[in-house]
């Protein structure tokens, strides 16, 4: 059951006295407030008629004033004197008026000035002019311009109004009229007005004597010039100013009490402008006229009507207070406990709030305390459990602030640690910030950069205005990227190849994103790779690919010009004799440097006893191509016997051993032995195996009989040979190992095919390949080696050898569709593990049919082997076919690793082409390496696998278990 409410307002008037109090004092307080605010607005009405008087009195002093100076230049005389500018005529017509304007208008100053400001007049019954002659010039000067009157106010000892019009005679202008009178008379009109004693204050400057007089207000820094009844107000005055501030315009008035009296001054600045409406300019002053009204009656009975009513309000509300203290006693206790026990929810110890609202004990009917405390304490629990998940938010809060810091800083490591320019820029392409990596790249400091133009630091050949049309679309926002290339100079000097791409940012006053890619060394090495696409590395001289497409385009000019003077022409094909006995007893070293020098020769003999335009490259191994034009009249034969004495003449030692050196030439002559590069090729290359097997150190034109069979015997020679081997077990497998450079460790080798000869010495491959190739026993050479090498993988696993092994496939492989059945077949039948067999095809022959590598490495990988690209980097077009095959591994060409410590443009060739393999995920093989330190540059440059005469050369039998370390060349 609910109690009855009742409300607080009900029980504070219980009590009808109390009421009556409480009304009377209200009634008593506002009649008080109500005498004050009339009092108060009679002061002001007062105050308003004083200034009234005053403006009115200046401005009609100032109205008269100009008026007689308007109608003085039309008196008797002075117009005629003026109009003829007789200067003594007009001095004696303004005397005949000068004692009526000084009796009748009290004009106490007259000064006439020309049109050229010049002084023609001056009368003054006052003190000396001094400063104010100075000022009256300034006043005729800026009223000979405007042609408008002026008035202005001036206190020099005693206070001036002056009138300063044009004089305008029959529509021209002839100078200007400045009258001046005192304020006095003016300061005796307003005291009888007003009813109230007047004063003059002029200011005066600082530096006042002791004794300056009584008129003197030392505090003030004034002096009083007029005032009425002055004994008695000058001693007032002097004794306010010893006790109030200086008066400001404004300002209220001041009331003091001066000898039992209530006074109330009134300041009027005389820097208020004039009352005449004809006068625009009024100059600053310091000075005041004051009116002095004695207050004391009003006030005084003001102040006695307002006490009664006070002490009556008092008695009512002291008995009204303590009537309303009986009623709201315990009210005001428990309002007081609830006051207490507030400040405890901030602290969150809402049990202490609850129990102590709690235990109060209810009353017979409730009010508004009991709703309140009923409130506090349902305040309390949605407090509690609020503070509950507050604390659930503050935690999650603080996790999502420390995963912003980890962004954060992430974002900032990230700046600092990528490898690209970062700059922001403002919208005038001034840079704002730089990264730690553009400060590297530019040598320049933070301080040095920001605030820089971008186009003067960094754009090299661009002008701001170029520069800001090219930004324009990014900051306008019609495009939300940029990019271009430019050329970056550094503090040093030196320039770097930039990629810029610039997008649009907000924020911190930046506009642009520019970030910058450096690829300088990029360029470098697509110029290294673009020369190593047409030159053989090792030499310096045209490789076979470019060598064969120049000699075409040779051959295409001759075929569409048969007049042409190059129209006799020879190409000859040079092979070095027992260059495989030097290579293999000097070692490589020795063998490239035979290379080079045979290749510096050839270039030499070219120069010098050829004329014409000749091709020289380098065909592969040691073989040497020769394209000489305009033969005719030469013999090509000769030359080239030239050619192989001089090479004689060579001297190569190694380790304390001379070797011999001599080649042998295949001569083609053009056209009589084909207008084809393929069938001149062909034919030198004949000629050539022919020099040899004459006894070598020869030169020899390719002769064709009427059958010719001395070429279809060379190749019938190689293909019988080829045929008995296959059938008679004339092939041997060699194996040259491959170290994993991280590990040190060898786990795979290369399957490489040698036929052996009648005495059973070594032959090989570049003998008899070629050969089977055009002859089709390729196909069955590649069976041979896939058989051999998949049952030789098995065998060393049985054995307990899991070793891999690369096996290498011709580009015929492409034809042999059952090639990957029959390696089906060999793995199960031999038990090979298919992961440890991987099949090298060269990159010339993968890009010669693309679709056809294709299918051929997907059915073998397939089965579970893996593929490598061999001879990586030779052709270089094949860089963007790369992700197209699906390749593995890729095996860097030997041209590159040879002399690699030594050749920086090699190692600038083969760390790109490892960025570009690791780029598509592929695992690299550097081929040709000889010494540890090539390995370590290598390794340097993350190179996965290393194969070479320094990890091992190729041995018929793998010696060794799985985990071999190379050691003094062997696997």
């Amino acid at each position: 059951m609910s109690k009855p409410w009742v409300s607080l307002k009900w029980k504070a008037v219980l009590l009808p006295s109390l009421l009556l109090c409480l009304i009377f004092l209200l009634s008593s307080l506002i009649l008080a407030q109500r005498l004050e605010h009339a009092f108060d607005a009679t002061r002001n009405e007062a105050a308003a008629r004083y200034e009234r008087e005053v403006r009115s009195l200046l401005g009609d002093s100032a109205i008269r004033l100009q008026e007689i100076a308007e109608l003085l230049p039309h008196m008797a005389g002075i117009q005629q004197a003026l109009t003829t500018a007789d200067k003594d005529a007009l001095n004696h017509a303004f005397d005949t008026h000068w004692p009526g304007l000084q009796l009748a208008h009290s004009v106490e100053i007259a000064l006439l000035f020309d049109d050229q400001d010049d002084l023609l007049l001056n009368r003054s019954s006052a003190e000396p002019l001094g400063a104010v002659l100075s000022e009256a010039h300034s006043w005729a000067a800026a009223v000979n311009r405007s042609e408008r009157p002026r008035i202005e106010l001036r206190c020099p000892d005693h206070c001036f109004q002056f009138a300063s019009i044009p004089i305008l005679l029959s529509g021209e202008h002839l100078g200007v009229l400045t009258l001046g009178r005192s304020l006095g008379e003016s300061i005796i009109g307003l005291q009888e007005s007003v009813g109230k004693h007047v004063g003059l204050l002029i200011a005066e400057p600082d530096g006042l004597e002791p004794d300056s007089g009584p008129a003197i207000l030392r505090p003030w820094r004034m002096r009083v010039d007029a005032i009425g009844d002055a004994p008695t107000n000058l001693a007032m005055l002097r004794s306010v100013a010893q006790s109030h501030p200086r008066p400001t315009l404004e300002r209220e008035p001041l009331r003091f009490q001066w000898d039992s009296r209530l006074l109330e001054l009134h300041f009027f600045s005389l820097t208020a402008p004039s009352a005449s409406a004809r006068s625009d300019n009024v100059n600053q002053n310091e000075h005041f006229l004051v009116v002095i009204d004695d207050i004391t009656v009003d006030a005084g009975t003001m102040r006695n009507t307002v006490r009664i009513l006070l002490m009556v309000a008092m008695l009512g509300l002291v008995l009204g207070v303590g009537t309303l203290l009986l009623i709201l006693l315990r009210p005001t206790d428990r309002l007081k406990r609830m006051a207490q026990l507030l400040p405890l929810l901030p602290q969150q110890r809402y049990t202490q709030v609850r129990d102590a609202l709690v235990k109060t004990k209810p009353g017979m009917v409730e009010d508004e305390i009991d709703v309140l405390e009923a409130t506090a304490l349902q305040v309390t629990d949605n407090l509690e459990r609020m503070s509950g998940e507050i604390d659930l938010q503050q935690r999650e809060l603080l996790r999502r602030m420390d995963e912003i810091e980890v962004e954060r800083d992430f974002s900032t490591r990230l700046l600092d640690t990528a490898e690209v320019i970062i700059l922001t820029l403002d919208a005038d392409t001034r840079i704002i910030t730089a990264n730690r990596h553009a400060l590297k790249v530019t040598e320049y400091s933070t301080q040095e950069l920001r605030g820089r133009p971008f186009s003067n630091l960094f754009l090299a050949g661009y002008t701001s205005q170029a520069l800001h049309s090219t930004l324009q679309p990014v900051l306008s926002g019609q495009r939300q990227l940029i990019r271009h290339e430019a050329t970056l100079t550094t503090k040093s000097g030196s320039r770097r190849d930039i990629v810029w791409l610039h997008s649009a940012i907000r924020g911190r006053g930046a506009a642009l994103l520019s970030v910058g890619l450096d690829v300088t060394e990029n360029l470098r090495a697509t110029e290294s790779l673009n020369w190593l696409a047409a030159h053989d590395p090792l030499t310096g001289l045209l490789n076979r690919r470019r060598f064969e497409e120049q000699t075409d385009r040779f051959l295409s000019l001759l075929g569409s010009n048969p007049d042409h003077p190059d129209h006799k022409a020879a190409l000859l094909v040079l092979d070095i004799d027992h260059f495989r006995d030097i290579n293999e007893v000097g070692g490589p070293q020795t063998g490239d440097r035979l290379l080079r020098l045979v290749a510096e020769h050839i270039q030499d003999f070219l120069g010098q006893d050829y004329p014409g335009q000749p091709l020289c490259a380098r065909l592969g191994g040691d073989e040497f191509g020769l394209l000489l034009a305009d033969t005719l009249g030469r013999d090509p034969r000769s030359d080239a016997q030239r050619l192989i004495e001089r090479l004689k003449a060579l001297n190569l030692t190694a380790d304390n051993k001379a070797f011999k050196v001599s080649a042998s030439i295949g001569i083609a002559l053009i056209p009589e032995h084909g207008a084809e590069v393929s069938e001149l090729m062909a034919h030198a290359d004949a000629a050539k195996i022919r020099a040899k097997q004459t006894g070598k150190g020869l030169a020899q034109v390719y002769a064709q009989d009427q059958s010719g069979q001395p070429q279809a015997h060379q190749r019938l020679y190689w293909r019988d040979r080829i045929d008995r081997a296959l059938s008679e077990d004339g092939f041997r497998l060699y194996y040259q190992p491959l170290l994993d450079i991280r590990s040190r460790q060898i786990h795979h080798y290369e399957v490489l095919i040698r036929m052996l000869d009648e005495d059973g010495s070594i032959i090989p491959p570049n003998h008899f390949i070629p050969i089977a190739e055009r002859s089709g026993q390729i196909f069955r050479i590649d069976r041979f080696v896939l058989e051999h090498a998949v049952a030789a993988q098995g065998r060393y696993a049985r054995q307990g050898t899991n070793i891999g092994l690369s096996i290498n496939l011709s580009a015929h492989a492409f034809d042999d569709d059952g090639l990957p059945d029959l390696l089906a077949d060999k793995i199960h039948e031999y038990g090979a593990d298919p992961s440890r067999l991987m099949f090298e095809l060269t990159e010339t022959a993968a890009l010669s049919d693309i679709k056809a590598a294709n299918q051929l490495m997907n059915r073998i990988r397939a089965l579970g082997c893996l593929f490598a690209l061999d001879d990586f980097g030779v052709g270089f077009t094949s860089f963007s076919y790369l992700r197209e095959l699906p390749v593995d591994i890729v095996k860097i060409d030997g041209a590159f690793v040879r002399d690699l410590p030594s050749d920086a443009s090699n190692q600038t060739v083969v760390r790109a082409l490892v960025d570009v393999a690791r780029g598509f995920g592929k695992r690299t093989i550097a081929e040709f390496v000889d010494s540890e330190e090539t390995l370590l540059l290598l390794e340097s440059f993350g190179v996965d696998t290393a194969q070479g005469y320094h990890i091992g050369k190729p041995q018929p039998e793998i010696a060794r278990g799985q985990n071999s370390n190379p050691k003094d060349g062997s696997p």
